[in-house]
């Protein structure tokens, strides 16, 4: 029996990721009001070169989460699909989709997906954001939009999958397991970013 299904024959609506998630939001809008507070450019690049390396590892970590997630849904969707199963643990279903549009969830995906976009064309950044981030971020506003929020997922045939990660759709059962086994390693080892290695990332 695969591991995300439990022995009362339902699918945890987190198979054990959200738990390695970090808040990026509350980090970056700090970092971004201390930078501010200097009038020159070359002050304000300086603050800004300080924040950077702690700013890209929650950047990595909530991106590698978003990653997994949307691997996690495709998986289950189609893991079950003839033989649909409940969710389980699903603290979005029966909320009103206007409270979830503004909640937190989305802050931190609008927050995100501005840094994201804004940083290649950032005057103070010495880093470069990895161009498959912007994949997996607008995949994740998709699966986010097309879900309505997870307001009203309750089995695993309710879910639909974004279209980046449409072609796991076509997977064959083994593929589907190979799949899962990558998902599992992250939680495993407590760390959503060793889906990088895999090459689901790789193929993006």
């Amino acid at each position: 029996m695969v591991k995300a299904e439990k022995k009362n024959n339902k699918i945890p609506f987190d198979p054990g990721l959200g738990q390695f998630a970090l808040v990026f939001s509350t980090s970056y809008l700090y970092m971004d009001a201390q930078v501010r507070k200097f009038k020159s450019a070359s002050q304000r690049k300086m603050k800004y070169k300080a924040y950077e390396p702690s700013i890209m590892k929650l950047c990595d970590n909530l991106i590698s989460f978003y990653f997994c997630g949307m691997l996690y849904g495709a998986y289950i969707k189609n893991k079950y699909e003839n033989s649909p199963k409940e969710i389980e643990g699903n603290a979005f279903l029966g909320v009103d989709i206007q409270e979830c549009i503004n909640g937190d969830v989305t802050v931190e995906v609008k927050t995100l997906e501005k840094f994201i976009k804004n940083n290649d064309k950032s005057m103070f950044a010495t880093q470069k954001i990895n161009p498959k981030y912007h994949f997996i971020i607008d995949n994740y506003v998709e699966f986010l939009e097309i879900n309505n929020y997870f307001t009203d997922v309750k089995t695993t045939a309710d879910l639909k999958v974004p279209s980046g990660l449409a072609y796991i759709n076509d997977f064959s059962a083994k593929e589907l397991d190979e799949l899962w086994q990558h998902i599992e390693a992250c939680i495993q080892a407590k760390k959503n970013e060793k889906i990088f290695e895999s090459k689901y990332f790789t193929a993006i």
